[in-house]
Parts: structure tokens; C-alpha cells; sequence
């Protein structure tokens, strides 16, 4: 099974003046969480049989699950 998240929110949606919003948040999604390290996600995704990605162009940002 594949899971892929796609939204229209690349670089070219980001606000005026603040062009590195999709990038920050795209790399946010790559620290972890409040309750779980990216280590601990890691290690649920991998118990699971899972890979994940995260990519961030000019118009689109997605997570492949």
C-alpha cells in the first residue's frame, strides 16, 4: 500500500516576502512532534514495513508514505 499526501502549497503560494515557508515547514515535518521523536516515528514507520519522504517544489508540497 502507498499513501501520498499532495497540497497546493509549494514555494510559489507562500506569502510575499516569506518565500522559504513550504521549505520550513516540509523540513518541521521531519523533526518529530510534541509526544514523539523523529527517531520514535521512524522506528514505527520501519516496524511497519514503511519508507516516508517529503518534497517541497515551486508549486506542490507532498509526504509519501
Amino acid at each position: 500500500m502507498a499513501i501520498r499526501g499532495i497540497a497546493f502549497a509549494g514555494e510559489a503560494t507562500a506569502p510575499a516576502g516569506k518565500p522559504a515557508v513550504a521549505a520550513l515547514t516540509t523540513a518541521m515535518l521531519q523533526r518529530g512532534t510534541k509526544s514523539r521523536t523523529k527517531e520514535q516515528i521512524g522506528a514505527l514507520l520501519d516496524n511497519a514495513g514503511a519508507t516516508r519522504s517529503y518534497f517541497v517544489g515551486l508549486t506542490e508540497a507532498s509526504i509519501n508514505l
